[in-house]
């Protein structure tokens, strides 16, 4: 018969454990499926209690709830967000260009995987130094379909960097355009095609760019221009000052980047630029300055986006036939001008889609100026201004029929955590001034004006690696509130902050430290009513913020007749700056309330117990202090007695606290004449004293050891009677 190991009693207490796990892992099952949420735009696509919003708008945009899969059909978009794992099809050319420096794609917490057959992705973080994807820690990124290895796409990053995706994967033939990126289209590997068909330009003429050649033709040159390949599949044009290059015409999808002091003559259509495909234009940064200057206008199923460069369309004197067509149409670093006879901004589909239409946008202090037309807008769904831009539309037959908006960041609670970052607030605007949401919009005949009255956000960063102006030791900073936003990126939290609104900071020192000095390229700071806080006035300009901490001592005061000096050792955590440690004679103590804990001793004083936080406000002249009656750890604390209280012995130390007495454990060194004890409350003590015996006899108990010697008696005698009668047998 197998032995029993197992009591049953054991048996069922770790079955019911068991049961009890199996419930918590179910539990943490149903909570995640019940938190699932995508939304594209800040619009909401799909959550798990309301299902599909069918009603979203957003074109190209479906989503099927039985695989859970978000779908882009030739969709133009600004961001994705999911709060777990995040599936996306694609179908078609499709766009995701954030418009804020959230990223583009984010999965909270989850998995990403991108697929589709014969269809492309780009995707355009907010700049450079923004987030492009961001995953879940220790979660995939997939490029393609794992169940069909035959279905190709290529997804590109065009500018932006990922977060988290350490762990990508590539299947198969899949591209994968991404600095860092392993696999096809990574380091070391030949850079995979532009997003969507394969790319063909030409100037003047001439066919200078071919990716359908074998091998493909990626750069070329001539009389004082070049072009080369650039960020992510893009294709860099820089032309020297003084040249006018020939039109310039494409077919097929991908990016070109205009630099240098560039002038671009016109086709006979009308076009300086003409793309027959999604091709994405931009100004670029370069050592060379000036702007672009186009005789005609700009044609391109993709967008344009004036960074860095200033481009102008036609002139006063040669206005020219033609605008831009295009799909969107951002103005954020570089102004924008045109002069022309025909219509000024166009949808390149004359024949939109439902819903369909051009975007136009204008920001950081920049204008898009429709100096002449025939016609200012055609198929434009919206035009939008913020943080100081202006749209400015002359026209001579008609206006067209848009919707104006007005964005602005306002002023915000930046202490939470980085998904509680709140999206600008965006109004349709009406005629007049709205100094609360911050533009001015008039319409005279042949005229409209649309101003954002609110200032270009700039960047406030510190701790940046490689800046010096940027170091903050012994102490944290953090941004309060602003009229703004804070976002992160490879560990790093920057803020993007509106210039000349008000900014509240704090700079916060360690324990033991002070802050002393520091710096905001020479912005002046002021000390607010919070504690540690200092205001000043966003310039128009990035800001590097330095702060300095110098150790700092701990302030003791002592002020009674009883102790002559006291020590403190302050556990750490607990407060920042300095504590302030006052020892003074108690005046409204009351000896009775601590006889009952006595025990007889003698009260030889009752002393007040104060502590202060003190956080000095940037010298030593002002401070903030916060009084402290409880802290969350132990304090030790010695107090030096004075003479009239020293010779006595078995001292001790009694506290009320609010109304509560407590004797608290101490000790007395004779020779230093220090009583030290531990406590994490400051109010009013009694130092207690007896000088009788420190262990009388009181035969308190005297049956415990009559009882105790009786049982070691007993014990011996039976003893002496084992062994004596053990001896006899061994004799007989």
């Amino acid at each position: 018969m197998m032995r029993k190991f197992f009591s049953n009693k054991l048996i069922t207490l770790v079955t019911f454990v068991a049961f009890l796990a199996l419930g918590a892992v179910s539990f943490r099952m149903v909570s995640a499926l019940d938190s699932t949420s995508i939304t594209v735009n800040g619009t909401s696509i799909y959550t798990q209690a309301g299902g599909y919003n069918s009603d979203h708008g957003i074109a190209g945009v479906s989503f099927d709830v039985p695989t859970m899969t978000l779908t882009l059909n030739n969709a133009d978009i600004a961001n994705i967000s999911a709060d777990d794992d995040l599936i996306i099809d694609l179908v078609g050319t499709n766009t995701v260009v954030s418009t804020s420096p959230d990223p583009a794609i984010r999965s909270v917490a989850g998995n990403v995987t991108i697929k589709g057959d014969e269809s492309s992705l780009s995707i355009s973080a907010f700049s450079a130094d923004n987030t492009a994807i961001r995953i879940g820690e220790g979660k995939r990124l997939t490029i393609g379909d794992e169940t069909s290895l035959n279905d190709i796409i290529t997804v590109s990053i065009l500018s932006g960097t990922n977060v988290n995706t350490d762990d990508t994967f590539i299947v198969g033939d899949n591209v994968y355009n991404y600095d860092g990126a392993p696999g096809p289209g990574g380091p070391g590997d030949p850079e995979g095609p532009p997003p969507g068909d394969p790319l063909q330009l030409s100037i003047d003429g001439t066919l200078v760019i071919d990716e359908t050649a074998e091998p493909p033709v990626t750069s070329a040159s001539g009389e004082g221009w070049s072009i080369e390949p650039g960020f992510m599949g893009s294709y860099g044009l820089n032309i020297d000052q003084g040249i006018t290059l020939g039109y310039i015409t494409g077919i097929g999808d991908g990016m070109l980047i205009i630099t240098g002091d560039a002038n671009i003559a016109e086709n006979e259509d009308g076009f300086s630029i003409n793309m027959n495909g999604r091709v994405n234009i931009s100004g670029g940064e370069s050592d060379v300055a000036g702007d672009i200057n186009l005789a005609g206008g700009i044609f391109t199923q993709g967008m344009i986006n004036t960074y860095d460069r200033a481009f102008t369309i036609g002139s006063a004197e040669t206005p020219s036939s033609k605008g831009i067509m295009a799909s969107e149409v951002e103005v954020h670093m570089g102004d924008l001008t045109i002069y022309t006879t025909g219509t000024a901004l166009q949808y390149y589909d004359e024949t939109p889609a439902e819903g369909d239409g051009m975007i136009v946008e204008s920001g950081a202090g920049k204008t898009l100026t429709v100096a002449s037309s025939d016609i200012a807008t055609a198929n434009v769904n919206s035009v939008r201004v913020s943080g100081g831009g202006t749209v400015d539309l002359s026209y001579t037959s008609s206006l067209g029929d848009f919707t104006p908006e007005a964005s602005h960041w306002p002023w915000t609670d930046m202490t939470g955590t980085e998904e509680e970052n709140p999206l600008p607030t965006t109004v349709t605007c009406e005629e007049g001034t709205d100094a609360t949401n911050k533009y001015r919009m008039t319409s005279t005949e042949g005229n409209f004006l649309l101003e954002s009255t609110a200032g270009t956000l700039y960047q406030l960063g510190w701790n940046i690696p490689g800046a010096d102006d940027s170091i903050v030791t012994n102490g944290t900073v953090r941004v309060i509130a602003a009229n703004g936003y804070r976002f992160t990126s490879g560990g790093y939290t920057d803020y993007s902050l509106e210039a000349g609104s008000t900014v509240t900071i704090e700079l916060l020192p360690d324990y033991g430290y002070q802050y002393v000095s520091g710096g905001l390229n020479g912005n002046q700071t002021v000390p607010d009513e919070g504690k540690a806080s200092y205001t000043f006035t966003m310039p128009n300009n990035h800001l590097h913020l330095s702060a300095i901490f110098e150790r700092s001592s701990d302030i003791i005061s002592v002020v009674s007749g009883k102790v002559s000096g006291a020590s403190i050792a302050m556990p750490e955590g607990e407060i920042n700056g300095n504590a302030e440690f006052s020892v003074t004679d108690s005046n409204n103590g009351d000896n009775s309330v601590f006889q009952p804990l006595a025990s007889g001793s003698t009260i030889g004083g009752l002393v007040d117990l104060t502590l202060n936080e003190v956080v000095l406000k940037g010298s030593s002249d002002e401070a903030w202090k916060t009084n402290i009656t409880e802290l969350g750890q132990d304090m030790s604390v010695n107090l030096q007695l004075a003479d009239s209280l020293k010779g006595h012995s078995n001292y001790s130390v009694l506290r009320d606290h609010d109304g509560t007495v407590t004797k608290l454990d101490s000790s007395y060194n004779e020779t230093t004449g220090i009583l030290s004890f531990d406590t994490d409350s400051y109010s009013t003590y009694a130092i207690a004293y007896s000088d009788t015996p420190s262990n009388p006899n009181t035969y308190d108990n005297i049956y415990v050891y009559a009882i105790a010697a009786f049982v070691a008696l007993a014990s011996l005698l039976v003893g002496l009677y084992y062994f004596r009668t053990r001896n006899k047998k061994l004799v007989l």
